[in-house]
């Protein structure tokens, strides 16, 4: 709690910012994905903390039932996990944090082919007309 988890928190706003700057090209795309990423931290931050103190101070402690089969007697018993408040908000991070990684590897950068400035003829647009 002391060492890497401050470590851990302190790299995620610098690793996002040069993941976006390598995962996209000059231009619309990469505006846009900063605008996304902006505005994902901002409801972040509204998000969390209501979100943190409802599980601390409503929830608690969660229990969880399961099934468990004994090795000596061979018999399937029902038993109870208690899970602290901390545990499970810990958990939820971790959650997140899996799912950003699985999508920062399985991203395909031809995506963004498709938002790429192209260059303009000014002598089309002249051309152009409404009529």
């Amino acid at each position: 709690m002391c060492t890497l988890n401050p470590f851990g928190i302190s790299i995620v706003f610098p690793g996002l910012v040069l993941g976006i700057k390598k995962l996209t090209h000059k231009g619309a795309f990469r505006s846009l994905s900063f605008s996304v990423f902006y505005a994902m931290m901002i409801l972040g931050a509204l998000v969390g903390g209501p979100i943190v103190d409802y599980i601390r101070r409503d929830i608690g402690k969660t229990s969880f039932e399961y099934y468990h089969t004994n090795v000596e007697t061979g018999k399937i018993e029902k038993r109870y996990m208690e899970v602290s408040a901390w545990r499970t908000i810990a958990f939820f991070g971790f959650l997140i944090n899996f799912v950003m990684l699985i999508l920062l590897c399985t991203y395909k950068r031809r995506i963004e082919e498709q938002f790429q400035e192209s260059t303009v003829d000014p002598e089309a647009l002249s051309k152009l007309s409404c009529t």
